[in-house]
C-alpha cells in the first residue's frame, strides 16, 4: 500500500456565481479546506457565448511582468507559484512561494502549498516541516493535519503519521480520505482489526468505493475471515476490474478457502493484466 497515493476519487461539483453589472473579472483564487490555493479555470456564459478565462500561459506571463514591476508583491508571487505548481513545475513554484513568504504572504496557505510541492519533489522531510508551520497557524485544521500525516507516511514515519491521521479523523469524521489513509497506516503498523473498522466506516460513507472494498477484503483475509473477505474482494474487482491488488488478494482468499478453480481463473486474469501493462 502506498500511503502517498490518492485513495478515492470524487465527481466534480460546479458552483455558479453572478458577475452583477460586470462582464469580466481578472482572476479568481480558490482557497481549499486543506490549505492549498489555486487560480480557478473558469467558464462563463455571457450573451449566449462561452468565454474561457484564465489561460495558463497568458496568466504566467502577466504575473511575471507584474513581478518585474513590483517584486515585493506577495500575492502575485504566491499566485504564480500556484500556477507553476498546477503545471507540475514544482521547483519554480517553491521559489515563488518562498519569495511570497518573505514579502508577507498568508503563512497558512503558503506553507501548505510549499509542503505540497516538496512532496511532489519527493522531499517529505521538507514537506513535513512546512505542514507543521501551517498547523501552527491553524492547529485545528483537519486537512492540514492530514497533509502532515501523508508527508510523514511518505518519509516512513508510520507511527507518527498514524497519530496525525487519527487527529484529522477526529476533527473531520466524515473525511473519507483521512479515514482511508488512517486505515492504511494502521494496516502497515500491524493493527489490522482497527484498520478494518475504519474501512467499514469508509464504505458506509461511500458504498461503491472499490479500493476500500479491496483493502477491507485484504484486512479480513489476514484474520482468516475468508467468506467476508471474498465477498468484499469480489465487489472490488467488479467496481475496479483493472485494480491488480484486488485480484491478487482475491486469488489468495479463494485458494485458502479451497476454491482452486476460481483461484486459478484469478491468476490467469492477473497474468493478462500484467501482460497488458508490460512495455512493448
Amino acid at each position: 500500500m502506498n500511503l502517498g497515493d490518492g485513495f478515492l476519487s470524487q465527481s466534480s461539483k460546479w458552483l455558479h456565481f453572478g458577475l452583477g453589472s460586470s462582464d469580466a473579472i481578472e482572476r479568481v483564487t480558490v482557497r481549499w479546506p486543506d490549505g492549498n490555493t489555486e487560480l480557478a479555470r473558469l467558464h462563463f456564459k455571457l450573451a449566449d457565448e462561452q468565454l474561457e478565462l484564465g489561460e495558463v500561459q497568458a496568466a504566467k506571463q502577466n504575473m511575471r511582468a507584474g513581478l518585474q514591476l513590483n517584486p515585493n508583491d506577495a500575492e502575485a508571487s504566491h499566485n504564480l507559484g500556484v500556477l507553476l505548481q498546477s503545471g507540475g513545475q514544482h521547483r519554480d513554484a517553491i521559489r515563488h512561494f518562498q519569495q511570497a513568504l518573505e514579502h508577507g504572504a498568508d503563512p497558512f496557505y503558503t506553507h501548505s502549498n510549499l509542503g505540497r510541492s516538496y512532496l511532489a519533489e519527493n522531499q517529505p522531510e521538507l514537506g513535513s516541516d512546512h505542514f507543521r508551520r501551517a498547523i501552527k497557524q491553524n492547529p485545528n485544521d483537519g486537512w492540514a493535519l492530514g497533509n502532515l500525516a501523508r508527508a510523514l507516511a511518505m518519509g516512513g514515519k508510520i507511527k507518527e503519521a498514524t497519530i496525525q491521521f487519527r487527529r484529522a479523523v477526529e476533527l473531520n469524521p466524515a473525511d473519507v480520505q483521512a479515514r482511508s489513509n488512517l486505515a492504511r497506516a494502521l494496516a502497515l503498523s500491524g493493527n489490522v482489526k482497527e484498520a478494518a473498522i475504519h474501512l467499514q466506516r469508509v464504505l458506509e460513507l461511500e458504498p461503491d468505493n472499490g479500493t476500500a472494498h479491496a483493502y477491507l477484503g485484504a484486512a479480513l483475509l489476514t484474520q482468516d475471515k475468508l467468506d467476508m473477505a471474498i465477498r468484499h474482494l469480489r465487489r472490488a474487482v467488479k467496481l475496479k476490474p483493472n485494480f491488480l491488488p484486488a485480484h491478487q488478494y482475491l486469488a489468495t482468499a479463494l485458494k485458502k478457502s479451497g476454491q482452486l478453480e476460481a483461484a486459478n481463473q484469478q491468476l490467469e486474469y492477473i497474468h493478462r493484466l500484467q501482460s497488458n501493462r508490460d512495455p512493448e
